[in-house]
């Protein structure tokens, strides 16, 4: 069987502060996430049928945190500075990921709560961050 296995290439992700239209954030080199996951709570009945095996319900959602790196080009008007700008200022961001191909979204919100600039000796200045996503994560 041939696998139907597309291109991460061309993933683009987007951000800007609530209420406004996201742009397109430049120099992505890697992106993960987010992390979707649901909480569940052990409902299992004594009187359960003899099976011994656990019953469970699904609680609430969590859209975990999405991380990337970046080329980090440490000026305010490049995409790196608007993702800094974004952490120092506690901005809650509008995000979106369009997946390559199929042009799938998926919407969240989330803040930048962590970033960090590396400066190998021998390779490209880059940063990565992490933004915790905060209530509904929409699939269209």
């Amino acid at each position: 069987m041939t696998t139907q296995a597309i291109s991460a290439y061309g993933t683009i992700f987007k951000m800007v502060a609530s209420g406004g239209a996201p742009v397109a954030i430049a120099d992505i080199t890697n992106l993960d996430g987010p992390g979707l996951e649901s909480n569940t709570a052990d409902v299992t009945p004594h009187e359960s049928g003899g099976t011994a095996w656990r019953h469970k319900l699904p609680l609430l959602k969590d859209g975990g945190q999405v991380t990337g790196t970046m080329n980090f080009l440490p000026s305010r008007e490049r995409a790196s500075g608007k993702v800094l700008d974004a952490f120092a200022n506690k901005t809650l961001l509008d995000c979106e990921i369009e997946w390559p191909e199929s042009g799938e979204k998926w919407t969240f919100k989330g803040y930048i709560v962590a970033f960090q600039p590396q400066a190998p000796v021998d390779g490209a200045l880059t940063a990565s961050f992490t933004l915790e996503v905060t209530e509904t994560v929409s699939f269209t």
